[in-house]
Order: C-alpha cells, then structure tokens, then sequence
C-alpha cells in the first residue's frame, strides 16, 4: 500500500514538474520570438547553460560533492533568473535521461528556424531509447562484450541510457577498469 502511493506521489511530482518545464519553455519562446536570429541562437545557448549551472548546484549540494562543472561555451543568462530556477527545479524532479532530453528539446525550441533545420537537431526521446535497447538485449545482444557507436551523438540520449547497461554487466569492479572495458 504505501509502495503504491509512493509511486503515485512521484507520478505527481513528474507530472507537475513537467507542467512546469511546459511553461517555462513557452516562456523562453516568447522571449526568444523578439529576438534577431543571431541574439535568439545566443539567448538559447546562455538559457541552457544557465539552467544547467543551476542544477548542478543544487545536486551538488544534495549529493555532497564538489565535482566542479566544466565551463559552459555560452555565458550564463543572469537577466532571467527566475525562468532558469524555474525550468532548473522541474529537472531536478524529473528522471535524469527526460531531463536531458527536455534540455536538448529547450534548445532546439528556442533556435531560429533556420539554424535548427540545419544542423538536423533532433533529440530522441528517453522512451524510445529504453524500448530500442531493449529490442536490442531481446535479439541477444551482449553487453558485456559488445560494441556501441552513437554516429549522431547530439544529445547523447543512447550513450547516457547504454552506460548503465554496460556497467551492470562489466567483469570489471574499478572505475578505471570499467571505463577502459
């Protein structure tokens, strides 16, 4: 009974953090919709790296760690605050690959048309990832000996969901040995 209920309650959670990922992406689209193209491919490179100093901040801070975060090609946005706390806790909620996903679905949005058409940036949503690798095991893949190339890469929606899978079935049991196999 109480394991029901907290799957419902987390159900919730993820539900109202992705009402409030909606919002904040509606918002930063608004905002970017009176931008020149060149300010709007700025304005979504400093959101995103804004949100992302923001969460990681904060994990630091629950997972007690000091790891620092690699310096953002972008500058952080510090005019818009609010909408980076926003859109950064609805990440912190959220399953780590759909956080993902979502900032790579944020930066697309915000990119003028042109740009996003020509870079082909399309971002595979976590779901679809978990169900073709799980296509993949049930046609007897092995995952401790096969080998994965991601040739798109964009947002490393595969490498993120297959790095869990290879290090649950690595021989190896230190991180530098299981990094190397």
């Amino acid at each position: 009974m109480k394991r029901a209920a907290k799957e419902n309650e987390l159900q919730d959670a993820a539900a109202a953090a992705d009402a409030l990922f909606s919002l904040g992406l509606r918002e930063a689209q608004l905002i970017a919709s009176g931008l020149s193209n060149s300010n709007r491919s700025e304005f979504a490179s400093g959101l995103c790296a804004s949100v992302l100093q923001f969460v990681w901040k904060l994990r630091q801070k629950s997972a007690s760690h000091t790891w620092p975060l690699r310096k953002c090609p972008a500058d952080a946005l510090e005019k818009y605050s609010g909408l980076t706390q926003r859109l950064g806790e609805s990440f912190l909620v959220l399953p780590l690959s759909q956080s993902g996903f979502l900032l790579g679905q944020l930066y697309t949005a915000l990119l003028p048309d042109d740009v996003r058409k020509n870079l082909g940036a399309y971002y595979t949503p976590p779901a679809l990832v978990s169900r073709l690798l799980d296509l993949v095991t049930s046609c007897g893949f092995d995952w401790a000996s096969g080998r994965i190339i991601d040739p798109a890469c964009g947002g490393a929606a595969f490498l993120a969901s297959v790095a869990p899978r290879l290090l649950a079935h690595s021989k190896e049991k230190r991180p530098l040995s299981i990094l190397e196999d």
